[in-house]
C-alpha cells in the first residue's frame, strides 16, 4: 500500500484526515447528481444487495457503457473498476515471454501486472515538449518486436495529460494489425477530455477500459468496464474474476449515472477547465515552474518544478505542510519523478483558489 502514500504519511492516515485538501489522487470531490445517490440508498432499502449479481453485469448497464462508447458490435463487461478490466484483459491477452510497451511516465500498474504475468516491459520516454508527454505511434513503431504483443496507452496520459488525437489511436490500431499486437486503451480520464475516440472503432485487436471512478466520483465505489469484439471479449470473459458480478450498490448507481450524465457531465467538465485555467495561470506568474499540459487533459495537472532547484517530493512535502495532499512523480516514473508532481483539479473552487494563492510559498517552503 505504500505506492498510496504521501510525503511519508500513510494514505489511510491522509484520506481520513478532515484538515487537508485532497488534491493528490484525482478522485472527484465535487458534488454529486443527487439521483445518482438515490439509486444507491434504494438497493440498501429494498435489500436487493441480498442476491448475486448478475456475472457479466446488469444488461441495462452493459448496455449503456457501449451505447457511451458510440461503436456497433461490442460487448461490455462489468468490473470491479479500471483497474480489474485492465488486469483481466491482460492476463487473457498475454502469455509468460510476450512484450508489453508502455509509457514513462505513466500509471505504474499495468507494467506491474504485465510483470506478474511474466512479460517484459518496454517503457518508452515520453517526458518531452514534442511528444506532447505521450506515445506516439511512430515512437511505437520504433521500438516494435516479434515479441510485442500489448501497447497500453493511457488516454489521457496519466500523469502528464497528454491526450491521443483520433488520428494517433487509428495509427496506432493500423500498427497493430500489422504485426499482429492487442491494442490496451485506458481511457480513464477520458470523461474529461474534448476529443477522446475509443481504440475500439477501429480496430477488432483493441479493448477498452472505461471507469467511472474519476468523472462521477465512484472512486471507492469502484465501477468499470472492459468493451471489445466478440472474439476478444470472449477470451476477456474467460479470465474474469468476479464470477459472481460487481456489487449492486455500485451499479444501480452507474445506471442512473449514465442515464443522467447529459446534466452533470457537462456541468463537471466545466468547472473542471475553469480549475485548470487558474492554476495554469498562476504558474504563468511563477519562475521555474510550469504546466506540461496547460489545456484537455485530465482532471489534473502536472507540475514540472525542476527551475525551481526543489525536487518534487520537497514540494510535495512543502505542499502537506500548508494542508494540501498533491502527488509527486516518483509515483509514476523513477526516471522522471523528481521533476513533476500532479495537481487534481476535480475539487471545490475554493480549494482550487486557496492552492494558488499558497503556490509561491509551497515552492519557497520547499
Amino acid at each position: 500500500m505504500a505506492f498510496l502514500d504521501v510525503a511519508g504519511r500513510s494514505y489511510e492516515s491522509l484520506a481520513s484526515d478532515p484538515g487537508l485538501i485532497q488534491m493528490g489522487h484525482n478522485c472527484n470531490h465535487l458534488p454529486l447528481e443527487p439521483s445518482i445517490v438515490e439509486a444507491m440508498m434504494d438497493v440498501l432499502r429494498r435489500e436487493e444487495f441480498r442476491n448475486y449479481a448478475p456475472s457479466h453485469g446488469l444488461e441495462e448497464l452493459r448496455g449503456m457503457v457501449v451505447a457511451d462508447l458510440g461503436v456497433r458490435g461490442v460487448k461490455a463487461l462489468i468490473t470491479h473498476g479500471g483497474t480489474e478490466a485492465i488486469y483481466t484483459t491482460m492476463s487473457a491477452l498475454l502469455e509468460p515471454g510476450d512484450a508489453v510497451i508502455v509509457s514513462d511516465p505513466a500509471w505504474p500498474h499495468i507494467a506491474n501486472f504485465a510483470r506478474s504475468l511474466r512479460c517484459k516491459v518496454i517503457a518508452l520516454p515520453v517526458y518531452e515538449d514534442r511528444l506532447g508527454y505521450r506515445m506516439n505511434p511512430e515512437w511505437i513503431a520504433l521500438h516494435l518486436t516479434p515479441e510485442v504483443k500489448l501497447v497500453a496507452i493511457v488516454d489521457p496520459l496519466n500523469p502528464t495529460g497528454g491526450a491521443y488525437p483520433a488520428s494517433e489511436i487509428e495509427a496506432l490500431c493500423s500498427l497493430a494489425s500489422r504485426h499482429g499486437f492487442y491494442v490496451l486503451h485506458d481511457s480513464t480520464y477520458s470523461d474529461f477530455s474534448h476529443s477522446h475516440v475509443p481504440a475500439i472503432r477501429y480496430s477488432e485487436r483493441a479493448v477498452v477500459s472505461v471507469t467511472l471512478s474519476k468523472s462521477c466520483g465512484f472512486a471507492g465505489l469502484r465501477f468499470g468496464a472492459a468493451v471489445a469484439h466478440p472474439a476478444v471479449f470472449e477470451r476477456i470473459a474467460d479470465h474474469q474474476i468476479s464470477r459472481l458480478g460487481v456489487n449492486l450498490v455500485t451499479q444501480r448507481g452507474a445506471i442512473t449515472a449514465y442515464r443522467t450524465r447529459s446534466r452533470w457531465l457537462p456541468v463537471l467538465r466545466q468547472i473542471n477547465d475553469q480549475h485548470k485555467r487558474l492554476l495554469v495561470d498562476r504558474l504563468a506568474s511563477l519562475r521555474g515552474a510550469r504546466a506540461l499540459v496547460p489545456s484537455d487533459g485530465g482532471n489534473f495537472v502536472a507540475i514540472d518544478v525542476a527551475g525551481t532547484g526543489r525536487t518534487a517530493e520537497q514540494v510535495v512535502a512543502s505542499a502537506l505542510q500548508d494542508g494540501f495532499v498533491v502527488r509527486s512523480g516518483a509515483y509514476t516514473s523513477p526516471r522522471f519523478g523528481d521533476r513533476f508532481l500532479r495537481v487534481t483539479t476535480t475539487v471545490p473552487t475554493a480549494a482550487i483558489e486557496k492552492f494558488c494563492a499558497a503556490l509561491p510559498g509551497i515552492l519557497a517552503g520547499a
